[in-house]
């Protein structure tokens, strides 16, 4: 039986953050290539085509929103941005500050 060597909790909670980001990454890519295929194949509105590759690219923007937002969550919760230098914790709360403005004022004017 093989043995796995003892990891500290810091290098765990850091391998963790690493998949949950992967996994962003990967989600990613899945929607800019529905969207790209999209784009280039310019299917007939309504057509099978284009329901699945839309469908398939909003699924996966929503997923890459879920998946950062609990990485946000899972880096905050371990207090894992003491590893990350300033400028990149600046820049990633700046960034989740205009994608929650920018929801919230969109959401405002689709009311009025």
């Amino acid at each position: 039986m093989r043995q796995l060597a003892d990891t500290t909790a810091p290098a765990r909670e850091m391998r963790n953050l690493r998949v949950l980001l992967g996994l962003a990454v990967a989600s990613t890519l899945v929607a800019v290539l529905a969207g790209v295929v999209l784009l280039v194949a310019s299917p007939d509105p309504g057509s099978t085509t284009e329901d699945v590759f839309g469908i398939t690219a909003a699924v996966s923007g929503l997923a890459t929103a879920g998946i950062v937002i609990a990485a946000f969550i899972y880096a905050q919760a371990k207090n894992l941005w003491q590893y990350a230098p300033t400028w990149i914790r600046i820049a990633f709360w700046a960034v989740a500050a205009y994608a929650i403005a920018t929801t919230l004022w969109n959401w405002i004017t689709q009311i009025s």
